[in-house]
């Protein structure tokens, strides 16, 4: 089964990307690290701050007039001014059979939509991306792109992410195959809901390889369960099989308790995820990209949301 043809475009117009990735990068604070624009004592003519000479600098960076001002005795005063760089982005996506739920507006295509809007900006801003996927059922192999083909390589990976699920597959990660590829990069981003079990720690491991080595991981968390309660809600289900359990023929009726009770479960296991995951540059807003009780229309709730969604702005910074 294909996936639909609005679930394979870019949802958002490349212009409205760029303009919103312009805007952000004078907006968003300069501090801390960001994917698109790592700054840095440089060669450009954007002045940064004025530091103090050491032996080694630059002669010609000596601010005399300042030095001047200053009137302590051997106290010069150089001019330190921003350099941009090519960045790297590492974007890996959560390929779970649970990822395509809830049936009709599937976490997995939020997740697909921002990953095309995320290369679009990338694309624009001259930078590299990392695609990749944890727990895909066909162990698709991350790939390292720039320009035109990693528009195509989203295109091949969001087809691929949204063909029919096997329900059955037991969710593994395989976080090798990312780690072979990573650059000292600034940024990853995982999207995901985070609703999985990681017993022998490998995602823990990765988000941290991230943190040590490449600075800071953000989590683009995605949030379906106001959808879900409700169609819980709504009356009982037929479970099927779901990611390597086997439900048979039962039926779920779900009360308002078991629901409240399965509320706070999530709630519990996100907590106990950032506690494992974190490791000094764990970003993971607190607001999720969060779904609608009915959403009628996936792609015009998208729109009106993804843009101000709050991992956005640690991606984009320019720091």
């Amino acid at each position: 089964m294909s996936p639909a043809p609005d679930a394979l475009k870019l949802p958002l117009s490349p212009h409205v990307l760029h303009r919103f990735a312009l805007r952000m990068a004078r907006n968003v604070p300069t501090e801390g690290l960001g994917a698109h624009l790592r700054q840095r004592g440089g060669q450009s003519m954007e002045f940064r701050e004025f530091s103090h000479y050491q032996p080694g600098d630059d002669i010609r960076r000596v601010d005399w007039l300042a030095s001047l001002r200053v009137g302590e005795r051997d106290d010069l005063l150089m001019r330190r001014f921003e350099a941009e760089e090519q960045r790297t982005l590492c974007i890996l996506i959560d390929g779970r059979a649970a990822m395509h739920l809830p049936e009709g507006a599937p976490k997995l295509q939020a997740a697909v939509w921002a990953m095309l809007c995320l290369v679009e900006i990338s694309v624009e801003m001259g930078d590299q991306v990392i695609l990749g996927t944890l727990f895909h059922a066909r162990d698709t192999r991350p790939v390292k792109v720039s320009g035109a083909p990693a528009r195509r390589a989203a295109q091949a990976l969001a087809r691929d992410l949204l063909a029919a699920p096997d329900w059955r597959a037991e969710p593994v990660a395989r976080p090798g195959p990312i780690r072979k590829l990573l650059p000292p990069t600034s940024t990853a981003v995982f999207l995901t809901d985070a609703l999985f079990e990681d017993p022998e720690g490998r995602v823990a491991a990765l988000m941290r390889v991230f943190q040590r080595g490449y600075r800071q991981v953000v989590v683009g968390a995605l949030d379906a369960w106001p959808a879900e309660r409700r169609l819980l809600a709504s009356g009982p289900l037929k479970l099927g099989a779901l990611e390597g359990r086997s439900f048979g023929d039962s039926v779920l009726d779900a009360p308002r308790t078991a629901l409240d009770a399965a509320q706070e479960a999530m709630q519990d296991h996100m907590a106990r995820q950032r506690r494992r995951w974190s490791a000094g540059g764990l970003v993971w807003p607190r607001r999720a990209l969060t779904w609608p009780e009915e959403p009628a229309d996936p792609l015009h709730w998208f729109r009106a949301e993804f843009l101000s969604a709050s991992f956005l702005s640690p991606l984009l910074s320019r720091a």
